[in-house]
């Protein structure tokens, strides 16, 4: 009888152990960053990506779909954190990251899936192993949430972002090419002008050989705003709370623009170098957070193009007092000197060798063209007519009668 008793409680006690484990754990945990069985600790130096949660709720991140073994961490509300580079990231690429609050991975966490379709958010990033992962910072934006639905139908062969009132702000939504029914929950206090939120895609891609991303935003052809980037804007109410963003119909009927050329730095020289755009300019940065150009490494730098008004950008940009340096070399001039100008044109990539050392002296090499060279230029950009077809770029040759910098085209 007593050892029947014994059995019992023991069965008890077991089942008790199997519902806890069903559960994710919470208190008494002797680490202060675990919260649920997530970690929200801050890793600068084993580092993945950095990320500033302006929202006004604890966020759980995933590296693709929500699942237990694709957390990479967690972040608290209005703080800025590091997550922590996990085994899966052996080398550079892309993924998207799932944005979940805290309170839905609680609710769910036996069943995370029925978060795929309706994440918080989602974004588009990048670990560089040649970079420290930490001066980029993704931002998850304080507008997500609310009741008023943004959802994403993208047909089109290219990733892309949702940007409220510009093209550099706030990131809306996310969706990867040739995904559909994507929803994303909008508060009203998005709307800055009576429930008004004016909507810019910038299209984005992973380019695996430069390990950065290229950015473009789709601009009108033809008409009094030809050049123009292309928006929408959109109105929440009681009666208006749903909003369905078709991709495929934006890229109709619009040509494909570059918002950048680019600068490649190989470092042949004795030490690490920053590149600088200015006397008094900070270290300039790429787009997935490299700043320092290690020896025997190459960087590719955004050279964004001058805003012309908050929907259109120059086509190109002239530039003078490119240098590298560290903090004993400040004065290695990209163009041979501090006054000399050049012009860059958007969508061009231009390539540059340091190599040398601090007792020697440094020395830039650029990746010219010789005079006489035939050379391709970009005639037309890629565009889609108003049916939808895709009409490839159309080159021009032409022969070099000055040395000049050699320019690259990227084929978006």
């Amino acid at each position: 009888m007593i050892k029947t008793k014994i059995l019992g409680v023991l069965a008890l006690m077991a089942m008790g152990m199997a519902l806890i484990s069903c559960q994710p754990t919470t208190g008494g945990n002797s680490d202060k960053n675990i919260i649920d069985g997530v970690d929200y600790g801050n890793y600068p130096t084993n580092a993945l990506i950095t990320v500033k949660n302006e929202s006004q709720n604890n966020i759980v991140l995933f590296k693709g779909l929500p699942s237990q073994k694709n957390i990479l961490g967690g972040i608290k509300a209005g703080s800025t954190t590091t997550l922590k580079k996990n085994s899966s990231f052996t080398t550079s690429g892309d993924f998207v990251v799932y944005v979940v609050t805290a309170d839905d991975y609680r609710k769910n966490f036996a069943n995370l899936s029925v978060l795929d379709g309706a994440p918080y958010t989602t974004f588009y990033a990048v670990y560089n192993d040649n970079s420290k992962n930490t001066d980029y910072i993704y931002r998850v934006s304080g507008l997500l949430g609310g009741t008023n639905k943004i959802i994403i139908d993208n047909g089109t062969k290219y990733n892309v972002e949702l940007r409220n009132m510009g093209t550099h702000g706030d990131s809306l939504c996310f969706s990867l090419a040739g995904t559909y029914n994507k929803t994303y929950y909008v508060d009203d206090a998005a709307a800055d002008n009576d429930g008004q939120v004016m909507l810019f895609p910038v299209f984005r891609k992973y380019d695996s050989n430069t390990k950065e991303i290229f950015d473009v935003f789709p601009k009108y052809q033809t008409g009094k705003h030809a050049g123009e980037v292309k928006s929408e804007l959109i109105g929440f109410d009681e009666d208006n709370s749903e909003f369905q963003f078709n991709a495929e119909t934006w890229v109709k009927g619009i040509k494909f623009s570059p918002s950048a050329a680019y600068i490649q730095i190989t470092n042949n020289a004795d030490q690490g170098l920053n590149f600088f755009t200015g006397a008094n300019k900070p270290a300039e940065t790429t787009s997935t957070g490299g700043k320092v150009i290690n020896t025997g490494k190459s960087l590719l730098f955004p050279i964004p193009m001058t805003k012309i008004s908050e929907i259109e950008y120059k086509e190109s940009e002239t530039v003078a007092g490119y240098r590298l340096g560290n903090k004993r070399e400040s004065e290695i001039y990209l163009f041979g000197t501090k006054d000399k100008t050049v012009t860059l044109k958007g969508g061009y990539i231009y390539s540059f060798t340091v190599s040398g050392g601090m007792e020697e002296g440094y020395l830039v090499t650029p990746d010219e063209e010789e005079v006489g060279a035939k050379v391709k230029q970009l005639k037309t950009a890629k565009y889609f007519d108003n049916e939808g077809v895709e009409h490839a770029a159309e080159y021009e040759e032409v022969e070099i009668t000055e040395k000049v910098l050699k320019a690259v085209p990227y084929e978006f």
